[in-house]
């Protein structure tokens, strides 16, 4: 995300806002009874996964993370410029995990874009207070792409999913 700020003289330079890396205590990140609504953002001014190729990469990766139960996904969906996704730890804690995925996604999506930045630093994360924020949040993702026009009805868009129950 880009704004505009003076500086100096008052000429007009842009500046990027990047999200806090932790905004909560590190052993929330742990907890079995957590859940949260992330976000990852490609790189600036990128839209890497309209490469069908790059978002089948990265969609595959995130069904191998849910098979392995590294976190525990509810629901994901993959636009051209983000990721959102409803997850709670695992075998892993959400911080860890976020960091191997990005990493890890980021060498996978080397084939299709070679040196390039996949992600931008830093992610966006908002604990899950209550079953109707749940619901809220999983409603907002399987939806995302409807706003976007990038699908006219939940389930249309190839790059969502929702699992609600652990080992769908």
């Amino acid at each position: 995300m880009t704004r505009t700020t003076f500086r100096g003289s008052g000429t007009i330079q842009p500046s990027l806002n990047y999200p806090k890396r932790i905004r909560l205590n590190h052993a929330t990140y742990a907890d079995p009874a957590a859940v949260f609504h992330v976000v990852f953002r490609a790189a600036v001014g990128e839209e890497p996964f309209r490469s069908p190729v790059t978002a089948a990469a990265i969609w595959q990766l995130l069904l191998n993370e849910h098979d392995r139960a590294s976190i525990h996904l509810f629901a994901a969906c993959l636009m051209p410029d983000h990721l959102h996704l409803l997850l709670g730890p695992g075998d892993r804690d959400v911080i860890k995990w976020t960091s191997g995925f990005k990493s890890y996604s980021t060498r996978i999506a080397q084939d299709s874009r070679p040196q390039r930045i996949l992600w931008q630093p830093g992610f966006f994360d908002r604990r899950v207070r209550d079953q109707a924020e749940f619901d809220r949040v999983l409603e907002y993702i399987i939806r995302n792409p409807i706003g976007a026009g990038l699908s006219t009805a939940p389930g249309q868009w190839q790059w969502a999913g929702v699992w609600l129950n652990h080992g769908d």
